[in-house]
């Protein structure tokens, strides 16, 4: 491991490349002088993995490229990490620690995103990961969709699937609009997950997924204040659902209860 910290800038110009171990950093000056126009590989993750130890914002010229299929870490213990550009082409992005990585611009790999640890947030007006069709999130880990300071409706593929393994997975509305995000199918794999819809005050939010896939022994709650009560307020909508008696199973509740099903099989 290699640590840079202190108050003291890196002052060197050129780009960074991380191509094995890990990259411990605090600052985004670590990283030497961020470009004066936007680089889309000012910082090459190549294999390794970047550390954050504090709280801190990458320099919106600094783009971060994932250069190959092999996993990439963005390791965030215990505070934040807010990234206003992450780019890449094929790589996967993998989170970890206990802290959050907050997205708020377009990021473009197209690997899988794996959340092991802490939280990974899609947020502002562009903070978004459509290109990416797979979102594991482990036990304890959570994936939100921010739409509290600024609406976006395609924060991931309306085609992705996000798979569940004891994490959460959150939608936060908007309190000057109606929030909505559609994805292609969420998966229970295993564990006891949570699934949080929020509206802002006055507004509704509305999570739709084309279909929700359980293996043995993984259970789920819905979450959200007034979930399924129409109106103004936070819906979840699951197409393709069956189950007897209108019920969809004791592996899902809603405040410890049974959540029935609509005539629709959504869930509203």
């Amino acid at each position: 491991m290699l640590t840079l910290n202190g108050a003291a800038a890196n002052t060197f110009t050129g780009k960074t490349f991380l191509n094995g171990g890990t990259l411990a950093i605090s600052r985004d000056n670590h990283l030497g002088a961020a470009p004066a126009s936007p680089a889309t590989d000012q910082l090459t993750i190549n294999g390794g993995s970047l550390l954050v130890s504090g709280d801190m914002t990458l320099h919106a010229n600094r783009g971060v490229t994932l250069d190959t299929l092999a996993a990439r870490s963005w390791s965030t213990p215990p505070r934040r990490s807010r990234s206003p550009v992450h780019r890449g082409q094929r790589g996967r992005v993998d989170q970890g620690g206990d802290g959050a990585l907050v997205l708020s611009a377009n990021n473009t790999y197209a690997g899988a995103t794996s959340i092991r640890g802490g939280a990974l947030v899609l947020s502002g007006a562009a903070g978004r990961g459509a290109s990416s069709a797979v979102w594991l999130v482990s036990q304890g880990a959570s994936l939100k969709l921010d739409n509290s300071a600024a609406n976006h409706a395609d924060r991931i593929s309306d085609a992705a699937t996000v798979i569940l393994s004891g994490g959460a997975l959150q939608l936060q509305g908007n309190a000057a609009a109606s929030s909505s995000e559609t994805i292609g199918g969420l998966t229970l794999e295993s564990g006891a997950s949570t699934i949080t819809v929020t509206a802002g005050p006055g507004r509704a939010a509305t999570l739709t997924s084309g279909g929700l896939t359980r293996y043995a022994g993984a259970v789920v709650d819905f979450g959200g204040a007034g979930l399924g009560l129409g109106g103004n307020n936070p819906a979840l909508v699951v197409t393709g659902l069956t189950a007897p008696n209108g019920i969809i199973g004791g592996f899902a509740t809603v405040g410890g209860d049974w959540p029935p099903l609509a005539p629709t099989a959504s869930r509203r």
